[in-house]
């Protein structure tokens, strides 16, 4: 990759531009339409916004298609949220979190565009449904959602129906459907309608690539050079052919899955975790007539391109929790095939070179162990860690148990098994999530249960009545008492997880994405109306080592050995640890042991609330009819969230992160790698059915000389033999980081590992870099 073009790229990526185009022409449109049916309205919008946003094709480009008008630009999606963009335009360019530029004309045509969008958008429409004690513990962040103001991704589109029927087979399925329907049957007649409306779907993606043709030859005439008026002309033929028509080689079959890929958020406005599903397989099979020069070239531009897919977050609290563009829409390499043998390949090999020659913060990659992986494949995984911190690695015998557990056929496993968005599981092309429905701050939960039930920051009730702390004779009735505070936490996340779904099925269907999801089109059901052959949503826990390790204290201190009665502990608490409380800061700290360093007296505490938080959440069923399923893994919301809890009993100070996904909290381990290992493999992972995740950081020496790799191979595997499911790194020295904050112009191309992302260090606002920096460093002897 020309270097000049990353550093170009990765300049756009720290502030990337705001373009209005799609807020202006969906207000237009939906208010011509305004009053026809949801699903067609929706198709119309979608048709009218792909003919009529302005399209670009950059002078690197060869693949074409991008989810905005301008390449490495964001847009607000005002049918989702309109109300925080006008609240605060003017600091988007300053302000913690995503930055992004907007000029000021622009400033002001969305504040004369957007206001036709009150009560209409999918936030207001949540946010007037939601009852009061539910909205209490949403503002307090005792529970929180990004599809509040969001679209919903998290799936994995069937792409192979793309490549190998195209739209113009898909629609042919859709009218041999319509055929079969009697409209004097009400639930058919929606089904018409259904139909009818994923037809203009088609019709909107083929019209889009034909747009993308007709400009490339456009450009092709007025080029003088002759080796880029070639690359047009080939784009052109691409982009005439696909997706509209099945895929004949592997530069159509790329093309058709980027312009897809890249359409499909336009529907899901700022929706995440669209994942390319098992794109080394994919792929493959359109490999035999192209040349390995060429088939580098274009999947180095597919990399690039990948880097055009960004939210726009407008609410500088919704940032927070997604700081860094979590976008994670990696591939999954590697794996096994439907006979159960490696499934590594040629093309799985030639991407992890392009990912260590690209060397940008997208595409995560996701590399699907199993005890049977080509070793030479892993080793090269490995070598591009230093580089990108990618790949993030996921465990093939624990993900396939925990999606057997949610039903799941073993055929489907075997043949279709795929990492989604952060760390959760899914089969390619047959299920619907959304895994983080919600967020609970675990945090929060002992906070409120320290108070009973109020929110001493707040000084709300968003708890239950648990008992008065100071009131209790032992740990059981303190552990007890956390307990119901966590049953009631869930309760309520599902009250509001259950009126976004009911929301997002009425407004934004997603008939896109029900054309590439099994079984949508043969029920005639989009997905939100649970038309997917496999239904997951999910709900994360954040702050479990914190809350452990807090746990723990309480146990060691206050009840067994009565060095800090409740009463002391509340003061100190409430005191945030200052002045006179600092010793007994330093006793919380240092005394009880902590979780992540194979010490069984805290371990007995973490496997003792998993499997009731697992239990709790899985008690509750969606509107699809399916349970919730439980996840530890927080995106950047252990920062975002740990704002709004106060000091808690492990030490850490008021307002400071939590500990992240189910790693040990910051700074806490003492006692090395394996330790950790030990202490996270206590836990049964496949019963956290929506995923684990667990951040690990290494010194940058760990992987520069063969010894080092090969101890580091053997923690890798040990964790996964041990029954592990997720690990991921960063390798890279604190010290950097130290210096990276103080001094941003020395690395501006610095990569870090921030949950199942990866972002540029210095762009991430200054509480993410110190937690990033605060993990502990590890080293392997």
């Amino acid at each position: 990759m020309d270097e000049h073009l990353r550093k170009e790229i990765l300049d756009k990526l720290r502030m990337p531009r705001i373009s209005i185009d799609k807020a202006v022409i969906l207000t237009r449109v939906c208010k011509e339409i305004e009053g026809e049916p949801m699903f067609i309205r929706n198709a119309k919008a979608f048709h009218e916004l792909l003919n009529k946003i302005p399209i670009v094709i950059e002078d690197w480009q060869l693949l074409v298609g991008s989810p905005s008008s301008v390449p490495f630009s964001v847009c607000p999606h005002p049918e989702a949220s309109w109300r925080w963009v006008l609240t605060e335009v003017d600091t988007f360019s300053t302000r913690e979190g995503e930055k992004y530029s907007i000029s000021e004309e622009d400033k002001q045509t969305l504040r004369e565009v957007l206001p036709w969008w009150k009560g209409k958008s999918w936030e207001d429409r949540i946010l007037s449904m939601i009852p009061r004690e539910v909205n209490d513990a949403y503002e307090g962040k005792l529970i929180d959602s990004g599809y509040i103001s969001q679209g919903s991704g998290s799936f994995s589109p069937n792409y192979e129906k793309v490549l190998l029927y195209g739209f113009s087979g898909i629609r042919e399925e859709i009218r041999e459907r319509v055929k079969g329907l009697d409209l004097t049957d009400f639930e058919d007649y929606d089904r018409w309608l259904y139909y009818k409306a994923s037809l203009i779907y088609c019709d909107a993606v083929t019209d889009c690539a034909k747009r993308y043709a007709k400009l490339a030859r456009k450009q092709a005439e007025n080029e003088a050079r002759e080796g880029r008026k070639k690359e047009l002309l080939w784009i052109a033929e691409n982009c005439e052919r696909v997706p509209e028509y099945p895929a004949r080689d592997f530069f159509e079959a790329l093309q058709a899955f980027w312009l897809t890929h890249a359409l499909l958020h336009f529907e899901v406005a700022g929706g995440a975790s669209i994942v390319a599903g098992r794109l080394d397989r994919l792929l493959y099979p359109y490999m035999k007539d192209a040349k390995k020069e060429d088939i580098r070239t274009w999947l180095e531009h597919l990399w690039i391109n990948y880097n055009q897919l960004m939210q726009f977050l407008p609410r500088r609290e919704i940032a927070a929790i997604w700081a860094g563009q979590a976008m994670t829409e990696q591939p999954t390499l590697a794996g096994v095939d439907e006979h159960g043998k490696d499934a590594s390949n040629e093309l799985t090999e030639i991407m992890l070179e392009v990912e260590k020659k690209v060397a940008l913060p997208r595409p995560d990659i996701a590399m699907m162990y199993h005890s049977k992986i080509d070793e030479r494949i892993l080793s090269k995984a490995c070598e591009t860690l230093p580089l990108t911190m990618k790949p993030k690695f996921f465990n093939q015998p624990i993900t396939a148990e925990q999606m057997l557990g949610k039903g799941a056929t073993e055929e489907d496993v075997q043949k279709d098994l795929v990492s989604i968005g952060c760390v959760q599981s899914g089969i390619v092309g047959k299920m619907w999530g959304n895994h983080n429905m919600a967020f609970i701050s675990l945090g929060k939960v002992l906070e409120v249960t320290l108070n009973n039930g109020v929110d001493p920051l707040t000084g709300k009730r968003i708890g239950v009545r648990s008992g008065d702390p100071t009131e209790f004779e032992s740990f059981d009735q303190f552990l007890d008492s956390f307990k119901q505070q966590l049953g009631h936490a869930i309760k309520t996340a599902v009250i509001l997880c259950n009126i976004v779904e009911r929301v997002h099925a009425e407004l934004n269907p997603q008939l896109l994405a029900g054309l590439l999801v099994d079984d949508c089109l043969q029920k005639g059901t989009p997905p939100w109306g649970g038309g997917a052959r496999y239904n997951m949503p999910g709900m994360g826990g954040v702050g479990f080592a914190t809350v452990v390790d807090s746990l723990c204290a309480i146990k060691k201190l206050t009840f067994e050995e009565g060095l800090v009665s409740m009463n002391e502990l509340l003061k100190a608490l409430h005191g945030n640890f200052e002045g006179e409380w600092e010793p007994i800061r330093h006793r919380l700290l240092h005394q009880p042991p902590k979780f992540g360093n194979d010490d069984e007296y805290v371990d007995e505490i973490a496997t003792e609330v998993a499997p009731f938080y697992c239990r709790e959440v899985k008690k509750h069923k969606c509107p699809r009819g399916v349970p919730y399923y439980p996840a530890f893994q927080s995106v950047s919301a252990h920062v975002g969230l740990g704002k709004h809890v106060g000091a808690l009993p492990n030490g850490r100070k008021a307002g400071e992160p939590l500990s992240d996904g189910m790693s040990p909290s910051q700074g806490a381990i003492v006692k090395g790698p394996t330790a950790v290992i030990r202490s996270l493999t206590k836990l049964d992972h496949a019963m956290v059915s929506n995923g684990t995740l667990l951040n690990m950081k290494f010194n940058g020496s760990i992987l520069k000389n063969p010894l080092g790799r090969k101890k580091f191979l053997q923690l890798l595997r040990t964790y996964m033999d041990l029954g592990g499911y997720h690990i991921q790194f960063n390798i890279l020295d604190t010290s950097m980081l130290k210096d990276a904050q103080l001094h941003p112009d020395k690395y501006p191309d610095l990569l870090v590992r921030v949950a199942a992302y990866v972002a540029q260090f210095t762009e991430l606002p200054k509480d993410l870099q110190q937690d990033i920096i605060a993990r502990s460093e590890l080293s392997l002897g």
